[in-house]
């Protein structure tokens, strides 16, 4: 959430409200999916979906690198979009 933020700002800071889109949609996904029986695709969307339930399920450690690589892209090329705009301080 935090790199997809980072990335609008950098690139698009009038597209900031989309990060809000996509993480109330998460919240509604992760809380309330099993409820409504939603399809595990949608999960898949969040980054939520990807994470384990540690007791319950075992830990992945290629999708959490995966999601932790991702975040990272998403930040870094945030921060060089953020660089390159005429910003006035």
């Amino acid at each position: 959430m935090v790199g997809l933020a980072v990335l609008f700002i950098g690139f698009r800071p009038d597209m900031t409200g989309l990060t809000w889109l996509y993480l109330g949609y998460s919240f509604f996904v992760v809380y309330m999916g099993e409820m409504l029986k939603l399809p595990d695709w949608m999960a898949s969307l969040t980054p939520f979906g990807h994470v384990p339930k540690t007791p319950v399920e075992e830990v992945n450690v290629l999708k959490l690198a995966v999601l932790t690589l991702t975040a990272s892209t998403l930040t870094a090329a945030g921060f060089a979009g953020y660089k390159r705009r005429d910003v006035q301080g």
